[in-house]
């Protein structure tokens, strides 16, 4: 099975789940509102056999949603989770995780090329195809 975690990414997270429907994948999806749903998530020795996060990112990590300042101060992480973060909640069993989320030659998300795009794409839609053929052969 196939898990997204869509992290201000609506529309590649439905991209992403179509094309693992179409090739007969049984998809699953966390809508991230704060990094809690994220936390959560990956502390809970997650069992889906391949996890996607459609998300941003920049030099810093994952870049999680706007809040508003009356509500930062209740989540565990704001603005970003590093990676170094990461390694405090991650409960994984030997899932395999990929990230759209990406940094390139410091250029900001606007400034990346396209190629960057079409690169990190294919390269997910790849995966998601070999895992799903791999099943099917079973």
């Amino acid at each position: 099975t196939i898990h997204i975690i869509a992290v201000d990414s609506d529309l590649e997270a439905q991209a992403l789940r179509a094309a693992a429907e179409y090739w007969g994948a049984a998809v699953s999806v966390t809508w991230v509102g704060n990094a809690s749903d994220i936390v959560n998530y990956f502390s809970s020795k997650p069992v889906h056999e391949l996890i996607l996060i459609a998300a941003h990112g920049d030099e810093r990590g994952l870049l999680l949603p706007d809040l508003g300042e009356p509500i930062k101060g209740h989540y565990p992480f704001v603005d970003v989770i590093r990676p170094e973060d990461f390694r405090t909640f991650l409960a994984l069993q030997q899932n395999i995780v990929l990230s759209t989320g990406c940094r390139v030659a410091g250029l900001r998300n606007s400034e990346k090329p396209s190629w960057v795009a079409v690169l990190v794409a294919t390269s997910v839609l790849l995966v998601i195809q070999r895992v799903t053929s791999s099943k099917l052969q079973r």
